[in-house]
C-alpha cells in the first residue's frame, strides 16, 4: 500500500499541474513524493529487523511510521490549497489503519494529531503567519471563520468518528469469534 501511495501522489501531482493546471509550484510535493519513495525504501530494507523486534517495540514503530505519514500529508496539502483541498479527508485511512493495526489509544492519539496538524495551518495561514498555496479552481466560498470552522469540525468529527466504528467493528468482530 505504501508503495501506491507513493506512485498515486506523483501521478495526481503530475496530473493536477501538466493537465487540470492547478498546481503553480510542484517542487515541494515532488519532493515530499521522493522522500515517501526514500522512507519505504528504508523501511523495505530495515523489514527483517522490524519483524525481530517485540511487540512493544513494533507499535511504537508502527505509531511513529503513521505519526511521519500524517505530518507528510499535512506538508502536501499546505503545498495545495489544504483549507479547499478534496484530499483533506485522506487523513481518515491513516485513523482506520491505525485503528486496525494498534491499541485503541493510539487511534485517539492519531485522530487527535491530525486535528491537530490540520487546524494549525489553517490558522496560521488565516492569520497570515505562514503563507496559503491555493488550488487554482478552488475557493468558491470566503474563508471566513464560519467556513473554516465548519471545515475543520467535518473533518476532525470524521476522524473521531472512523476511530470509533473501526475499533467498535473489531470489537464486535472479536467478540463473535
Amino acid at each position: 500500500l505504501r508503495w501506491l501511495a507513493c506512485c498515486g501522489l506523483f501521478f495526481v501531482v503530475w496530473f493536477a499541474t501538466s493537465i487540470l493546471e492547478v498546481l503553480d509550484n510542484p517542487t515541494p510535493l515532488y519532493m515530499a513524493g521522493s522522500l515517501l519513495a526514500a522512507y519505504n525504501l528504508l523501511l523495505h530494507l530495515l523489514h527483517d529487523r522490524l519483524a525481530a523486534m517485540s511487540s512493544v517495540r513494533i507499535e511504537f514503530v508502527l505509531l511513529a511510521q503513521i505519526s511521519a505519514d500524517l505530518c507528510l500529508l499535512t506538508f502536501l496539502l499546505y503545498h495545495a490549497g489544504i483549507a479547499h483541498n478534496p484530499f483533506v479527508y485522506y487523513y481518515v485511512f491513516h485513523i482506520i489503519i491505525t485503528a486496525v493495526l494498534l491499541p485503541p489509544r493510539f487511534a485517539w492519539i492519531q485522530a487527535g494529531l491530525a486535528c491537530t496538524l490540520v487546524t494549525s495551518v489553517i490558522i496560521l495561514q488565516y492569520m497570515g503567519i505562514i503563507i496559503e498555496h491555493p488550488l487554482e479552481f478552488a475557493n468558491p466560498w470566503p474563508d471566513t471563520p464560519v467556513i473554516l470552522s465548519g471545515k475543520l469540525i467535518a473533518l476532525c468529527t470524521t476522524l473521531i468518528f472512523a476511530a470509533y466504528f473501526t475499533h467498535a467493528v473489531l470489537g464486535q468482530v472479536q467478540m463473535a469469534e
